[in-house]
């Protein structure tokens, strides 16, 4: 009885560990994801700048290159996140269960 509470705190134990390295990779992708749109817009409004010191009046319709690469920057960081965001109670439960075979004891 002793042994089988010992497992069960074990899992318990690993559970909550499993859930709150989670809930890290999505914080710690949501922070990514701020900072590669902050660096993305900075970079847009630097080369806007040089552009409009360069050519004047044409950087309106050249600057469209870069703002539709740093759009999809995010759109992808975007994605991966909501995706980190919707793994699904039931994954979360295999994976769980898959790293607690490993801390059972043999049979």
């Amino acid at each position: 009885m002793e042994q089988e509470r010992d497992i069960l705190s074990r899992i318990i134990a690993f559970e909550k560990e499993v859930q709150e390295r989670l809930r890290q990779e999505k914080s710690e992708s949501l922070e990514r994801l701020e900072e590669v749109r902050k660096a993305t817009e900075e970079k847009i409004a630097r080369e806007e700048e040089l552009l409009k010191k360069t050519y004047g009046q044409k950087a309106e319709g050249i600057k469209d290159g870069p703002e539709r690469k740093a759009a999809a920057i995010i759109r992808q960081s975007e994605a991966w996140a909501e995706g980190l965001g919707a793994i699904s109670e039931e994954t979360l439960m295999r994976i769980v269960m898959k790293h607690v075979a490993r801390i059972l004891p043999g049979e």
